[in-house]
């Protein structure tokens, strides 16, 4: 049985825009393959006469040369624009919208593609070319390995609301009613769509990262229980110590010292 070619990337073009309002022409034709590779907002997209949709935070949409590529943004985006060839093509040409399981890896990725404007040009375009690669390749590694372990749930929106409470769920402005407005959903909505992909409620979810978050610096720092509370996101010590004693079955004072090293 041969490897599945992966395919190679030649980057030739590459740029970033950021809170991008509206595109300049609601239609281009490329004669190079295209990927707009979402880092914040929304676009709706159609190829051709084919696949349309919308894409949100950590997708990629890829673009074949000479195909009509419809495009409106419906949050503002900031995105990276790369043109590209194959100098050698994978066994099975991607088309349309990428969905990448692996956020923490993409978000890593893109921070550097961001600072890489302090090398001289050609080292910078190098070094694109490698990031952009690494990422190509690992998405088609996602693809082969098992269904149950590694391929991301297609739900899009819901994934980038996932980040989105990962970011925030330490603030005490966090506001479930902001986040469905911001996805054009209402909160029973959001919610029910939430649970469906990742089978909790998007409370239950910001609430355990806010007690994973607490019980690390019980046993790790020496702030006070109003300490760790303002640092979880939660107002004062008393309703952090009553969420954590409710979920924990123990106060945060006992669990301090059952837990320290």
């Amino acid at each position: 049985m041969h490897e599945p070619q992966t395919g190679k990337i030649k980057l030739l073009h590459y740029y970033y825009w950021h809170k991008k309002q509206a595109f300049q022409f609601e239609e281009d034709i490329y004669t190079h393959w295209v990927v707009f590779a979402v880092q914040q907002g929304r676009f709706r997209y159609k190829l051709g006469m084919g696949e349309e949709g919308e894409a949100v935070n950590g997708d990629w949409i890829i673009c074949p040369p000479r195909t009509p590529f419809r495009r409106e943004v419906v949050h503002p985006l900031s995105f990276f624009y790369w043109g590209f060839e194959w100098s050698s093509p994978p066994s099975s040409l991607p088309l349309g919208k990428l969905i990448f399981a692996d956020q923490e890896r993409l978000a890593s990725a893109y921070r550097y593609l961001q600072q890489l404007y302090a090398l001289p040009p050609e080292q910078a375009m190098l070094w694109r070319n490698r990031f952009i690669q690494e990422l190509w390749d690992g998405y088609v590694l996602q693809q082969l390995l098992p269904e149950s372990g590694h391929r991301v749930h297609g739900d899009s929106l819901m994934l980038s609301a996932r980040r989105k409470l990962q970011a925030q769920a330490f603030q005490q402005s966090l506001s479930m009613r902001v986040l469905a407005d911001e996805m054009e959903l209402s909160p029973v909505q959001f919610t029910r769509r939430f649970k469906a992909a990742f089978d909790c409620s998007p409370s239950e979810f910001v609430r355990q990262l806010r007690l994973d978050q607490g019980k690390r610096l019980l046993m790790e720092s020496t702030l006070t229980v109003d300490q760790i509370a303002q640092e979880c996101g939660y107002e004062n010590g008393f309703y952090f110590s009553r969420v954590f004693s409710l979920h924990m079955a123990m106060s945060p004072s006992e669990y301090r010292r059952a837990h320290r090293l």
